[in-house]
């Protein structure tokens, strides 16, 4: 099994913007290095033009208004050029019209304004990073490919193929969306072979999610206000836990490591206990998890 891995700037463009927005829920991507970074390359180009000042602009009512315009993460998995990237996210339904007078018309100024440039920007990162994607792409193929029992889960039981969209510029935390035929994962390109491993937890993770998120109930929106977006994180991580046990234990302890340093707190000595003290799930999904966990293992014989 060989995943399709893909590359695209028109849909990078949308996570370069987004990670120079700090957002104060589970969906952050906001990187202060890749944000010197751009600032650098601009200086050097000398583009005065400040990225920051624009999007600080509109944080504030992206984030009250979260729940419908977070949308903007996932329409760039469902377009294929900047051109229909920018008339999707115009047209979109449920935006209303102070969302589009007060966030969306200024998100697509922005990202006109940040076209040329970062057009130059990624496929010069992507000229330069050509050995290193043959690297990256092994590694991450040979890490889920043990795990091959969840990607038979998705063509047997949902009929759906998966591919991975790795990032130049999102700074942290991974996007995953689904069409009818295929689940698509968003990921930190891993520049540093000290990174893979946490890419590869992030894919991991994503991937889950389609197959747990039901537990909270068959046909449910998920959202940040009642509290089900956070039981389906914990579903997730539970779920991928009793899934590394299964398929390959030695990795409990880089998994419990990664949890510990995307919470902040890398010098805690995670054990299973804490574990489940952390991630706590209702008696009845803990129930219905445990049935999913075994249909999905099932795939290893």
């Amino acid at each position: 099994m060989d995943l399709p891995i893909l590359y695209a700037w028109h849909k990078d463009i949308v996570f370069h913007v987004l990670t120079h927005m700090k957002v104060d829920n589970a969906s952050n991507i906001f990187n202060e290095v890749y944000v010197q970074e751009i600032r650098q390359e601009k200086k050097r180009l000398g583009i005065t033009d400040d990225l920051i000042g624009h999007i600080e602009a509109l944080t504030d009512y992206y984030i009250k208004n979260f729940e419908r315009l977070s949308i903007i993460n996932f329409i760039p998995f469902i377009t294929n050029s900047f051109e229909e990237l920018t008339q999707t996210i115009v047209n979109w339904g449920s935006f209303t019209e102070a969302d589009k007078g007060n966030f969306i018309n200024n998100f697509i100024a922005i990202l006109e304004k940040e076209r040329v440039f970062y057009h130059a920007y990624w496929h010069q990162k992507d000229n330069m990073l050509k050995y290193r994607k043959d690297i990256v792409e092994k590694n991450l193929n040979d890490r889920l490919m043990l795990f091959k029992c969840l990607f038979d889960y998705y063509k047997q039981c949902k009929h759906m193929k998966v591919e991975v969209l790795l990032s130049y510029s999102m700074g942290q935390n991974g996007r995953g969306s689904c069409n009818q035929n295929s689940q698509l994962v968003a990921l930190p390109f891993p520049f540093d072979e000290n990174n893979e491993e946490d890419t590869f937890f992030m894919a991991l993770h994503e991937l889950t999610h389609p197959c747990t998120d039901n537990l909270v109930g068959e046909g449910k929106d998920i959202s940040m206000k009642d509290g089900s977006h956070a039981l389906t994180e914990n579903i997730v991580m539970i779920a991928d836990y009793e899934i590394i046990k299964e398929v390959n234990p030695i990795l409990v302890e880089s998994y419990f490591k990664w949890i510990c340093n995307k919470s902040g707190n890398p010098t805690v000595q995670l054990d299973e206990d804490m574990f489940y003290n952390v991630f706590v799930i209702p008696a009845q999904i803990k129930e219905g998890l445990k049935e999913r966990i075994r249909e999905i293992v099932q795939f290893l014989n």
